[in-house]
């Protein structure tokens, strides 16, 4: 059964259901549940878009190619091509972006357009080391505090997350997370 016939039968059956049933409460809801499932099929086929990191979004943006295998060919070999720093840095990063297995994400962003991570920030406290090394602003179940880096615990921000930040800390540096391709 293709989606169209799929469609035109649930369409099909809104329309008996609205005469025979009468319009009684029970098959109102039937009804808005058949609507529904319409609503549903129709978003089968629409790509979706990804949310990809910008050194990715520049090396699809800016490369010639006129196809997915020719830019993962360039990602996944080694090869020199006579791109700008700009492009080195973009191929280097998404290159160890893909090896993290986001190779999926790749070639739909090539496909289908993509929408680009909003790049986060830490915010490394000056002067201040523990035995578990430098502090960074770190936000938990609604405060704020100062602790040595862990995974578990939110210490990247975007700019919108930062806006929230205690006053004493806006001014303080913030460095772009760059590692985390």
């Amino acid at each position: 059964m293709t989606k169209e016939e799929y469609i035109s039968i649930l369409n099909t059956n809104i329309a008996i259901n609205s005469i025979v049933s009468g319009f009684s409460e029970k098959a109102s809801g039937k009804m808005e549940g058949l609507r529904k499932a319409v609503e549903l099929a129709k978003e089968l086929d629409k790509p979706k878009t990804v949310t990809i990191p910008q050194f990715a979004a520049d090396l699809i943006a800016d490369s010639k190619f006129d196809n997915i295998f020719d830019i993962v060919k360039l990602v996944y070999h080694d090869s020199i091509f006579e791109y700008g720093s700009k492009m080195d840095e973009a191929h280097e990063r998404t290159q160890r972006w893909l090896r993290k297995g986001h190779l999926h994400d790749f070639i739909s962003a090539f496909e289908n357009g993509y929408e680009i991570e909003e790049p986060k920030y830490r915010v490394p406290l000056p002067n201040l080391n523990s035995d578990n090394g430098k502090q960074f602003i770190t936000y938990k179940n609604g405060k704020w505090f100062a602790c040595a880096h862990r995974n578990n615990l939110q210490q990247e921000f975007t700019e919108v997350e930062l806006a929230n930040l205690p006053k004493p800390y806006c001014d303080y540096e913030r460095v772009e997370v760059k590692d985390n391709d």
